[in-house]
């Protein structure tokens, strides 16, 4: 290649474009990292807060009904799962917190004597489960823009499945487009791995691969199974057809384009 082609104003254009791409993917995933980061801190406090008062009435389902409203008059009625319950309806009353979030973020477990008991706490992702999320945002507990970026994903991962027919996403209509456009754009649908758009031409697609990692589908034209490729999730939309899938039913996996 010549320093002229090299130096091209296509080729600088393209550079531009891949750098705006990946830093807006960096941005994303620095303001995803700070949002998981301040749900969880959130949450931990609220586990410590759970295992203090737990530490402080030694274990004992007693010693906390006691503290939360003077007796335990009525607390024998309850055995097995329905007591284990009671424990965080107790819990959940002294530490401030709503029953379903305690109930979230902790596992209980009665001893033998049905008074002592443990409590085991929920880590790891499931912390930031879709459920906790929603509870959190529902109490206030993080912002609207907290909760919008962690749930950005979930909704994607619940929009789409293997056997789905999709179909681009209207959008306006460009009457005139330049020369370097044209050419950008002829450029992006032989070269991206991952396209924005499904080609125009394929009237309807059928979604074979769902990579929740990345917001991607792959797809293969339902009217020619030989013509696929991959596409990014915000460019499509479900079709509106009684067309059946003829592939099987699967689960919607995360992994490399490769595969």
């Amino acid at each position: 290649m010549s320093n002229e082609e090299g130096n091209s104003p296509l080729k600088k254009e393209e550079c531009q474009k891949r750098i705006l791409g990946l830093e807006e993917i960096l941005v994303n995933g620095e303001e995803k990292i700070q949002a998981r980061f301040q749900a969880s801190i959130i949450t931990k406090i609220i586990q410590s807060e759970l295992i203090e008062i737990t530490v402080r009435a030694n274990h004992s389902l007693q010693n906390i009904l006691k503290r939360v409203r003077g007796d335990t008059i009525g607390s024998s009625a309850y055995q097995g799962s329905c007591r284990a319950t009671l424990v965080v309806h107790a819990l959940s009353s002294l530490q401030g917190s709503s029953f379903n979030l305690v109930d979230s973020l902790i596992i209980v477990t009665l001893h033998q004597d049905r008074d002592k008991f443990d409590i085991d706490l929920i880590a790891g992702e499931d912390i930031l489960e879709s459920n906790v999320i929603k509870i959190m945002y529902e109490e206030e507990l993080i912002s609207d823009e907290v909760y919008q970026i962690l749930t950005d994903d979930l909704y994607i991962q619940s929009n789409f499945q293997v056997g789905d027919f999709i179909v681009n996403l209207a959008e306006e209509t460009k009457s005139y487009m330049s020369a370097t456009e044209r050419l950008v754009a002829r450029r992006e649908r032989f070269c991206r791995v991952v396209t924005e758009r499904i080609p125009s031409d394929v009237n309807l697609a059928e979604v074979t691969r769902v990579d929740d990692l990345d917001g991607t589908l792959r797809w293969r034209d339902a009217n020619d199974h030989a013509r696929g490729g991959w596409v990014e999730i915000q460019g499509i939309i479900k079709a509106a057809t009684t067309r059946k899938s003829t592939l099987k039913t699967e689960k919607k996996v995360g992994g490399s384009l490769n595969e």
